[in-house]
């Protein structure tokens, strides 16, 4: 198992030496990957091989048969880290055809160690388009609630 776990770590180190070769080559500087912070500022030109995954995502959000019954669809986009999974959030939540399909469209970023309480009361404000009042989750969680009921919404949770 340590055999095959320092072997994976090794692949990663490879890896993420390439991705910064790459960067290199586009004329960005390493430190940008490394100091990298949730954003949805996005230089499109710069992103290269995702034009696919984007439309593909972008076709499952606006496909009127997910969520079934329950009119609530999850798509999760995972991969190791360094794939370009927030990139490709980003072009998605970003494409201005969406615009025009939901109510509400928000970007929560949270941390390794994330809080539901400061998820919850993000998505609430930028819902409300104001601070939040209320101190328990419960009372957030059952406003938001009401809020959203009926609406169509997307929110992008993005974890660094």
């Amino acid at each position: 198992m340590v055999k095959m776990q320092n072997k994976l770590q090794e692949l990663a180190r490879e890896m993420d030496g390439s991705f910064v070769d790459e960067l290199h080559k586009l004329g960005m500087p390493y430190s940008t990957v490394g100091n990298f912070q949730s954003s949805l500022l996005l230089d499109e030109s710069v992103v290269i091989g995702r034009e696919s995954d984007k439309r593909e995502v972008i076709k499952l959000l606006l496909d009127e048969k997910m969520g079934g019954r329950s009119n609530l669809s999850v798509i999760a986009i995972v991969g190791m880290e360094g794939v370009g999974k927030t990139i490709l959030a980003q072009l998605v939540y970003n494409n201005v055809d969406l615009d025009s399909n939901f109510n509400l469209e928000n970007w929560v970023s949270v941390f390794v160690e994330y809080n539901i309480e400061r998820v919850t009361r993000s998505i609430f404000e930028c819902a409300c388009r104001e601070k939040v009042k209320l101190s328990d989750l419960e009372p957030i969680q059952m406003r938001l609630e009401e809020i959203l009921n009926g609406k169509k919404f997307l929110i992008v949770v993005d974890g660094f």
